[in-house]
């Protein structure tokens, strides 16, 4: 017969390894594959367990940021990772904002399933983007 302190054990790694999720976790600054301008490919980046030293910021769903800075010479940075909390409420949706200081264009998309923040940018929300970097240069030009 086993005892209590085996059974506890037991189920508490049981719960914890049902309750990891495994993320895609790369910055296009330091990584080739990782680059905005190339489909990501998902058999060159591997997965990381998000609960494991391995991810660089540890938790339960997985994160996508994407950074564009405004103008014609403007630049676009990804990064991948896992996501440890989250005040919005939802892991499986995006978000806009605009860096104030530097007035660099954010979008963070937050989901929670394997592998999850590997997707591109859906069409749709392209045309959602163009609609809001355009609205924002018209109202905020005087």
């Amino acid at each position: 017969m086993l005892n209590s302190g085996l059974i506890v054990l037991l189920v508490l790694s049981i719960t914890s390894t049902c309750l990891a999720i495994q993320c895609y976790q790369c910055d296009s600054d330091f990584d080739e594959n990782c680059r905005p301008d190339k489909p990501f490919d998902d058999k060159i980046n591997a997965l990381v367990d998000c609960l494991s030293d391995e991810a660089n910021v540890p938790g339960t769903y997985c994160v996508k940021k994407e950074y564009r800075s405004p103008g014609w010479w403007g630049w676009h940075k990804v990064t991948r990772r896992c996501g440890s909390s989250t005040g919005l409420g939802s892991t499986s949706t995006c978000f806009w904002g605009r860096l104030e200081d530097r007035g660099v264009y954010v979008r963070e998309c937050n989901c929670n399933t394997e592998g999850c923040n590997s997707a591109p940018t859906p069409a749709a929300n392209i045309f959602i983007t163009c609609a809001f970097l355009l609205y924002t240069l018209l109202f905020n030009m005087h």
